[in-house]
């Protein structure tokens, strides 16, 4: 995935620009641990899809923080999966196996 040297020194990753130029960035939540966050422009990115604004520091509840907090491993998968779904949600179902399979063919 990512050289765990980068890894260690980064505390924010940009990964792509959703529609309507919404950037899409993997954000480091704690210094220590290996806490990250999906932020879709200003809101975050739950584990099942759900974009919501996140509250200041004192007001995230441990219920949140089970949704919307991941490793670095977890929050790049999680966006590649995104990316997929958001290709498919504007090209039509199929669209990205439709791909792989044109790729598949042309090796």
């Amino acid at each position: 995935m990512i050289p765990e040297k980068l890894q260690d020194k980064a505390t924010r990753f940009n990964v792509t620009s959703a529609p309507h130029g919404i950037p899409i960035t993997i954000e480091r939540r704690d210094r220590v641990e290996d806490v990250w966050v999906i932020m879709l422009g200003n809101e975050a990115l739950s584990i099942d899809g759900k974009v919501k604004y996140e509250p200041m520091p004192s007001h995230r509840e441990d219920d949140f923080l089970s949704q919307f907090r991941y490793t670095l491993d977890k929050a790049v998968e999680l966006c590649n999966y995104y990316n997929l779904w958001e290709a498919e949600w504007r090209n039509g179902p199929g669209y990205v196996s439709n791909k792989f399979n044109m790729l598949e063919a042309s090796k």
